[in-house]
């Protein structure tokens, strides 16, 4: 018969198990899950706000049916992509939550905490999205129609001040994730080049050693 507290519970085994192969976050970087649900859910987030512009743009009178065209593909887009967009930012929560997060790379305390005010600005904006976009439609008296005549049911009455207000908080979720967008694919863009150039330079210094 075993001695209680000699044997780790299944669930620790099984998370230590997985974290080892490289699937989950550790302190010396993101695990392969959260690289796939990174990549996955941005190209989903960009084509939803790619698509979502596209209606801004052609909410004019002269192109009413592009307009309406572009509307019913963002619509059935945004229902297909609502959970697993949510899959990741909840993923995100869960790695932070468990003290499984990456340690941050060495730099100056401004531009770390600008990193993480971008990537907290980012989830938070996107799940902003993820819940307004579906209520914004149910309001509407509407379901949300998918491809292929599917459709998610509407399990809301008509609401024209709800739907008001939350048009208003989609618009300007919307018009705060494209700045940070612009902030954070810049800083990846310039740790990359940073991350490049101190490669050379250390490749550089034990060359001269030799």
């Amino acid at each position: 018969m075993s001695m209680p507290g000699l044997r780790e519970p299944a669930g620790q085994v099984a998370r230590d198990a997985a974290a080892r192969s490289g699937l989950l976050d550790e302190s010396q970087g993101y695990g392969l899950v959260s690289k796939v649900l990174h990549w996955v859910g941005g190209l989903m987030a960009l084509l939803l706000f790619g698509v979502g512009t596209a209606v801004w743009f052609t909410s004019g009178s002269d192109s009413s049916h592009l307009h309406h065209r572009l509307s019913a593909l963002h619509i059935a887009l945004g229902g297909l992509f609502a959970l697993p967009l949510l899959v990741r930012v909840l993923w995100r929560l869960s790695s932070v939550w468990a003290g499984r997060h990456p340690l941050p790379v060495p730099s100056q305390n401004g531009t770390r905490r600008l990193a993480r005010t971008v990537q907290f600005g980012l989830l938070t904006m996107l799940t902003v999205l993820i819940v307004s976009g579906p209520l914004l439609r149910w309001w509407s008296g509407n379901p949300i129609e998918l491809f292929g005549g599917w459709y998610i049911p509407n399990p809301l009455e008509d609401n024209k001040l709800l739907r008001v207000y939350t048009r208003a908080i989609h618009q300007r979720a919307w018009q705060i994730m494209a700045v940070l967008l612009v902030f954070h694919i810049g800083g990846a863009l310039l740790h990359r080049r940073l991350s490049w150039q101190r490669m050379r330079w250390f490749d550089f210094r034990s060359r001269c050693q030799l």
